[in-house]
């Protein structure tokens, strides 16, 4: 019975053919840049890749491992103008000034205004002068002045209205002169983009504010003699006279040769959807439209965006801000307090932009089911699966690609290459991590720290090429590294604070073996497996139900059985014997 179970020593370790390996070093053999024995996963992808229709976004489970001129015509213009207002203003001060004279009166301009002094003899009166005038002469003097004052605010009235007209006529003109120089560029712009109506609104809207916000262009100098330039309020910083026109170029991918293809290793949430960044200024915060950036989101517009899914699970808001622009097909810069219903201040607010990202998210199997089973919306949103398996058949086409692929990371990760030995002992190993003779680990990674390791032994040799004894090197150093808890195990044994036995024969009683497994280390514990006997109580047993491993309705479905077992079961001769017992075993556990 049991010579057939027997395993030959002989077919314990799979050793690998080297007649496979058709070279004497992997540096003949070509470099491999391609998956390997993936056609599953590969079909999904291209799949998912192939339709551009809402939600069919990819998750891939199973892996581990960018002058202001005025014309000389204008500044003539404007010159005569000034010198206009400049003569008549001259003609009416003089005016005024020989009317106070034939009064007997002077007028001296004054930080506070024009004042009126009285004269004798062409010269203004002293003081004491005055003083000594009868009251006569001084009411008459006063009467002047009263006059006199009247004539002088007629005459400022005059000026400030002849200051206006020639203001107005002055802003007129810059206008004209303004509208000129940016005519023709814009209309140059507008041509060009005609078969855009939002730029040609933006271009039309760009016109009439550089018109009526010419000031922003002149410079600190008045635009009319005698009057004073509008202070700068308090804490506010030069502005840019040119920043609402400015352009920021939010994506730039004119170099890309074919659609984007963004990896986003740290997806935060302004990262991934962009952010309106800030500048702190006197206390505060301020910001402009140069101050939008993009986020991989928008990088990838168009084309690919690789996240990994634990990384945005560990982002706050990422994994729903992200259901959401892909459900909707439009981004929205904002910050992240108002997702979560914070009020922040209030700043600038970018149109939606449309999407049309693919995205594609790499991720663990197990958490995958999770959250299918969680989150009602993850089919919808991610409807391709495409599973990496993390075996593949021994066959000798995936072995030539594992030494194509040794070859091609030794090429660029800068180490020795590997000979055949060498390569048929990393193939071995591989084939020992999936514990199945016919198959081999696709854990690249694994293997990569492998050729790593070989590498370093080997260097220690100054060897020329990675031999099997230097990978069998790495494979033992390896475990002594990890094997501490196993030793101190073994030694228990030894001793005999551990009692394992393993000669004779007990009736219920036989040696298994406990797989222990310390992340990227696992061994065995001998352990003793007992069974216990006894006549049945009567009726139908389910094991998934005495082990509370079955459902509800397994369970009332079992117990009609029973029932009705009881009634066309035979009755006992005797009330002492107990009935016979009927064992149901699932399916995949049938036992005899």
């Amino acid at each position: 019975m049991t010579k057939k179970h027997i395993v030959p020593t002989e077919q314990l370790n799979w050793r690998c053919d080297l007649s496979f390996l058709p070279f004497t070093c992997t540096s003949e053999m070509t470099p491999l840049e391609d998956f390997v024995g993936q056609e599953r996963a590969i079909r999904a992808i291209e799949f998912g890749l192939g339709v551009n229709k809402p939600g069919f976004n990819i998750f891939v489970t199973g892996l581990t491992g960018t002058g202001k001129t005025e014309s000389d015509e204008f500044a003539h213009q404007r010159q005569a103008m000034i010198e206009e207002l400049q003569k008549r203003q001259q003609q009416m001060m003089e005016a005024l000034m020989e009317e106070a004279n034939r009064n007997e009166f002077a007028l001296r301009m004054t930080p506070s205004g024009i004042v009126l002094l009285p004269t004798k003899d062409g010269k203004p009166m002293q003081e004491a002068e005055f003083l000594a005038l009868s009251a006569a002469e001084k009411k008459r003097l006063e009467e002047k002045r009263g006059d006199i004052e009247k004539r002088v605010e007629a005459t400022l009235r005059e000026g400030k209205k002849l200051e206006r007209e020639i203001a107005e006529k002055l802003e007129k003109a810059e206008t004209e002169a303004a509208d000129y120089l940016v005519r023709n560029p814009l209309a140059e712009l507008k041509e060009k983009y005609r078969d855009y109506p939002k730029v040609i609104a933006y271009l039309d809207g760009a016109r009439h504010h550089v018109l009526e916000n010419l000031q922003r262009f002149k410079g600190a100098e008045p635009s009319l003699p005698g009057l004073a330039v509008g202070a700068m309020p308090f804490g506010e910083p030069p502005s840019d006279p040119f920043l609402p026109y400015r352009v920021n170029v939010f994506v730039d991918n004119s170099d890309a040769q074919g659609p984007p293809i963004i990896v986003e290793t740290n997806p935060t949430y302004h990262n991934l959807f962009g952010v309106i960044e800030k500048k702190p200024i006197m206390g505060g915060y301020v910001t402009d439209l140069t101050l939008i950036k993009a986020g991989s989101i928008s990088k990838a517009n168009g084309g690919y965006l690789v996240l990994y899914d634990r990384d945005v699970l560990a982002n706050a808001g990422v994994w729903e801000a992200l259901q959401r622009v892909i459900k909707n097909r439009e981004l929205r810069i904002e910050e992240p307090g108002t997702f979560f219903g914070f009020m922040p201040p209030q700043g600038l607010r970018p149109e939606p932009i449309p999407t049309d990202t693919k995205v594609i998210m790499i991720g663990d199997p197990f958490l995958y089911r999770a959250l299918a089973n969680a989150d009602p919306d993850f089919r919808e949103t991610f409807k391709v699966k495409a599973d990496f398996n993390f075996e593949i058949d021994r066959s000798q086409e995936n072995i030539v690609a594992f030494a194509c692929f040794i070859s091609n990371y030794c090429n660029r990760e800068g180490l020795r290459h590997f000979d055949s030995s060498g390569v048929a002992r990393v193939i071995e190993h591989c084939a020992r991590m999936v514990e199945d003779q016919n198959k081999l680990s696709t854990r690249f990674s694994d293997m990569a720290d492998l050729l790593v390791e070989s590498d370093y032994w080997a260097g220690k040799e100054n060897a020329e090429l990675v031999a099997e004894r230097h990978v069998e090197r790495a494979i033992t150093e390896k475990i002594f590294r990890l094997n501490l808890i196993e030793k101190r195990l073994q030694e228990m044994i030894t001793e005999g604070s551990v009692l394992v036995d393993v000669q004779g024969v007990v009736v219920g009683q036989v040696n298994g073996l406990a797989v222990y497994q310390l992340g990227d280390f696992s061994f065995g514990k001998p352990s003793r497996i007992t069974a216990k006997t006894f006549m049945g109580r009567g009726g139908i047993v389910n094991i998934e139900r005495e082990a509370k491993l079955s459902g509800k309705t397994a369970a009332s479905a079992l117990s009609s059985l029973t029932t009705a077992w009881m009634e066309i079961a035979p009755r006992p001769r005797s009330s002492t014997r107990s009935f016979p017992a009927l064992r149901i075993f699932p399916s995949s556990k049938a036992s005899p």
